[in-house]
């Protein structure tokens, strides 16, 4: 057999040594490359799960985030138009209460202007009342006093008044 190998150009003494060379090539590149390399690999995997966690995480904290924004938000639009409606309620009361107010004010003006009409009306008819009964008292007294003496001139003035407010309620 060592004819056969020696026919192929292999030489044991090399052979050995190729085979002790490529085992301490292979304990150093163990020790200094692979190792440092699958510790630099195992890394970077324990990092990538880390991201994947993080990202996992971050991705299910922002759905959350997004059904509290909608949910926020629709308690926003349902506050909002409460507040709304609630503002159109309070505005058509207050429109209601105004125009109670505004009908009660008008009222009360028509009912002084008709108080101040009426009572400047009983004095007016008061002061025509004394026009009259001193028109008819000088007439009467024009015509008839001189033939009269002052208790029959009393008289006539008396009766003269009865008749004339017998006339104003007529008037009236």
């Amino acid at each position: 057999m060592e004819s056969f190998i020696h026919s192929f150009g292999i030489e044991w003494k090399l052979l050995i040594a190729q085979i002790i060379n490529f085992g301490i090539l292979a304990f150093v590149l163990f020790k200094l490359v692979y190792k440092p390399l699958l510790k630099v690999l195992d890394d970077r995997t324990a990092m990538v799960k880390d991201a994947e966690e993080k990202s996992s995480s971050i991705e299910a904290k922002l759905q959350e985030i997004k059904e509290l924004e909608e949910k926020v938000l629709a308690e926003a639009r349902a506050n909002g138009a409460k507040l709304l409606k609630d503002a159109e309620i309070s505005a058509k009361e207050l429109r209601n209460k105004l125009e109670i107010d505004a009908h009660n004010h008008a009222e009360k003006i028509v009912k002084e202007a008709e108080a101040r009409l009426m009572a400047d009306q009983s004095k007016r008819d008061a002061e025509i009342r004394k026009e009259i009964v001193s028109v008819v008292a000088t007439a009467i007294e024009a015509t008839v006093g001189k033939y009269l003496d002052s208790g029959a001139k009393q008289k006539l003035n008396d009766e003269a008044t009865k008749e004339t407010l017998k006339v104003e309620s007529f008037i009236k």
